[in-house]
């Protein structure tokens, strides 16, 4: 029994096993979502091999230039290449994005797991410190916590992480609660299991498709929340080529410049459709009621 749960509870198992992968690669949206996030994934990594420009190196004598083979983006208000610039930016955009989910993800699944699981006075307390995180205005809070931490691209994204993470403890907590009372979980405490064995190796692997979906989906809301916070001057500061930054600088130039703005507004769409599509690729993809449809 303990080797067969094993082999039915690793989750890249049942993934394949239940064409997870195939019924994701069948959807154009998500293969789209996925191409697009692979790409900006691709550019952001490469990004000293695609462009030999420094993103912060003021050139004075061509700013404003508008789109041209020699800067195919155009320049800013101190001479500063563009394109090379959103390359640079897709670095911190998306790391930082990423960054506010790992943290969020793993506070939330660990706050909610235990709640779900241990249930009583134990989940009443947990929950009930989740509901005053859920009652503030999620921006907001966000706007606060950074503005308190001292502004900056660090605190944007421990601000961000400390009031994301209620939704993942929600969705984990109500997911443990549905599969604690399975068969495979009853068989695991049989054999000698300790509950972190059960909480870890049998509950979370098999509430894993659903919290990857939520995490996908968020990185997409979490770039467009840090692009907020720098577009009012709490995230990152200048001369950081961070996507909200750049449409913040961009507004004060639009009339001179409109290039600048448009290009970053249109880096942050081009991000958040992308995660979003590859999001509801999963969801469809990990739900066995929809890929039967």
């Amino acid at each position: 029994m303990k080797e067969l749960g094993k082999i039915e509870l690793n989750p890249w198992t049942m993934w394949w096993r239940h064409s997870a992968l195939r019924s994701l690669l069948r959807d154009p949206a998500g293969v789209a979502g996925g191409v697009i996030v692979l790409a900006l994934v691709i550019i952001a990594i490469s990004a000293p091999w695609i462009t030999t420009q420094d993103p912060i190196a003021l050139n004075l004598k061509e700013k404003f230039n508008p789109p041209s083979l020699r800067h195919p983006l155009g320049t800013d208000d101190l001479g500063r290449d563009v394109l090379t610039r959103l390359i640079y930016g897709a670095r911190i955009s998306l790391g930082s994005a990423v960054a506010v989910q790992i943290l969020a993800t793993f506070i939330g699944c660990l706050v909610g797991i235990v709640a779900g699981y241990r249930g009583g006075a134990l989940d009443e307390a947990l929950m009930r410190i989740t509901d005053v995180f859920l009652a503030f205005p999620f921006l907001i809070m966000g706007m606060a916590v950074s503005a308190a931490l001292g502004g900056g691209l660090t605190s944007a994204v421990l601000a961000l992480a400390s009031v994301w993470w209620p939704g993942h403890a929600r969705l984990a907590r109500s997911q443990v609660i549905a599969v604690k009372t399975e068969l495979y979980v009853d068989a695991a405490r049989t054999i000698g299991a300790t509950e972190f064995d059960i909480m870890a190796k049998h509950i979370l692997p098999n509430i894993f498709s659903l919290i990857l979906v939520k995490t996908t989906m968020d990185i997409g809301a979490a770039i467009l929340s840090l692009a907020s916070l720098s577009f009012i001057g709490l995230g990152a500061q200048a001369p950081s080529p961070e996507w909200g930054r750049l449409v913040q600088e961009g507004r004060k130039v639009l009339l001179q410049a409109w290039w600048v703005c448009t290009f970053s507004g249109a880096a942050i769409l081009l991000a958040v459709l992308g995660f979003n599509l590859l999001g509801d690729g999963l969801s469809e993809a990990t739900d066995p009621f929809l890929r039967e449809r």
